[in-house]
C-alpha cells in the first residue's frame, strides 16, 4: 500500500474514533425527560427497550447506562417477562 493512502486512512480512523467516543461520552440531560414505568415482556432486552424510548440525540449505550443507574440493574441479562423497570422517556411522549 502506498504510504499516502495508509497515512490518509490512519487519519480516517483516528477521526472516525474522535467522533464515536465524543458521541458515547455526552452524557444525558436527564431534566429533558421523564421516567415511564415499563414492564418487561418476553424476548425484551435491555438493549431493545432502550432502543425504543432512545432519541436521536444521545448514543443507545449511554441511554442503557443511565436506565442502569436509575434501576440499579448490575446484569441486563436477569431481565424477567413481567419485571417492572423504570425508562427515560420523551417528555413530549
Amino acid at each position: 500500500m502506498h504510504p499516502a493512502i495508509a497515512g490518509v486512512l490512519v487519519a480516517l480512523l483516528i477521526v472516525m474514533c474522535i467522533v464515536a467516543f465524543h458521541k458515547i461520552s455526552k452524557p444525558m440531560d436527564l431534566d429533558d425527560y421523564r421516567i415511564k414505568e415499563y414492564v418487561v415482556k418476553k424476548g425484551d432486552t435491555l438493549w431493545s427497550i432502550c432502543c425504543e424510548y432512545a432519541d436521536e440525540h444521545t448514543d443507545t449505550r449511554v441511554w442503557i447506562y443511565e436506565v442502569k443507574k436509575l434501576n440499579n440493574i448490575d446484569n441486563s441479562s436477569f431481565l424477567y417477562p413481567g419485571d417492572t423497570i423504570y425508562v427515560y422517556t420523551s417528555k413530549a411522549g
